[in-house]
Formats: C-alpha cells, sequence, structure tokens
C-alpha cells in the first residue's frame, strides 16, 4: 500500500521485506525460549524497548539476527536492507525499500495489527523523512505524513487479505 502511495515500483520486495523484517524474533523464540521470556518481562514490566532487552539479555538484536539469515540464504540486497533497517540511513543501498518497512511497522502499530512483544508505537525517524523527501519534497516532518488518514485504507487492504485467506483456506 506504501509503496503504492510514494510511488516506490519495488511494492513486491518492499511487501516482502515487511512480511520477513521481524524473522529474528522467531529464531529467539525458537532457540532461546528461557530468555525470549525474559526478554518479554523486561519489556511488559520493565519498560525497555524490545530492542534494548534483547541487547541486554543475550547481547543481539532480532534485526541483526533477521539480517544474518537474509545474508545466509542470499536473499536479494533489497530484502537484506529492508529486513535490520528500522531506521532508513542506516540502509546504504535501499533506503527506500527500509523507508516502507519503517512506515509499515508504524502503521501496524498504530492499528494494533501485530506485535513483536511491545505495545510502544515507535516515533518516525528523522532518516525516514528524509528518504522520502528526497523524493517527495513535500515531506519534511512526521505531521506532514500523517499516518493516521491511511486507517481507511490499511483497513481496507486487511480486509481484502483476510478474504484472500478465507478463499485459500475454503480450497
Amino acid at each position: 500500500m506504501l509503496a503504492k502511495i510514494y510511488g516506490n515500483p519495488s511494492g513486491a520486495e518492499a511487501f516482502a521485506a515487511g512480511l520477513l523484517h521481524d524473522i529474528g524474533i522467531f529464531v529467539i523464540f525458537r532457540y532461546f525460549p528461557l530468555e525470549f521470556d525474559e526478554i518479554l518481562l523486561l519489556v511488559n514490566n520493565g519498560g525497555m524497548s524490545l530492542m534494548a532487552a534483547e541487547r541486554a539479555l543475550i547481547d543481539v538484536t532480532q534485526s541483526e539476527i533477521g539480517q544474518w539469515l537474509a545474508e545466509t540464504w542470499n536473499m536479494p540486497a533489497e530484502l537484506v536492507d529492508g529486513i535490520p533497517y528500522h531506521h532508513p540511513a542506516d540502509a546504504e543501498d535501499h533506503p527506500e525499500i527500509a523507508m516502507l518497512v519503517h512506515l509499515s511497522d508504524i502503521i501496524c502499530r498504530m492499528f494494533h495489527m501485530g506485535s513483536d512483544g511491545d505495545e510502544l508505537v515507535p516515533e518516525i525517524s528523522q532518516d525516514a523523512i528524509a528518504v522520502l523527501s528526497k523524493k517527495h519534497p513535500m515531506f519534511h516532518t512526521r505531521s506532514d505524513l500523517n499516518l493516521e488518514s491511511y486507517e481507511a485504507r490499511f483497513s481496507a487492504e486487511a480486509e481484502e487479505s483476510e478474504a484472500f485467506l478465507n478463499l485459500i483456506r475454503a480450497a
């Protein structure tokens, strides 16, 4: 949806990167179950962000694990950059894909679609604004983006996805 809105022709890559960007969480859950429980305790009771809790307990973040997996699996560079970089300026080769994943993550959290362990809605990074303003000069601040205005469109996309999943389940 965001790739269409912001004129990015790599909609499929952005979609795949969005699906995979939290894949490292599954690795922690599967291979470090005790630490995963402790991480969630720090997040829910200690007020830490998920990434800070991961760093404190296992000295690696789910983003770093996801990047390692993507590189190990020889995924395209667009996906490799989209997985670990919630801050698009760090994605040297494909900052626009990382920006789309970053904004998508924020929108999903705003509208309570999924969670990676905490209920925090991250702020839009200045990096994302910088990446977006290169292509769309009208965007200079978070309020210029007005992500809240996407609620109706987001809901329609979610309903279409649910209808598609129901078709698959019925088959």
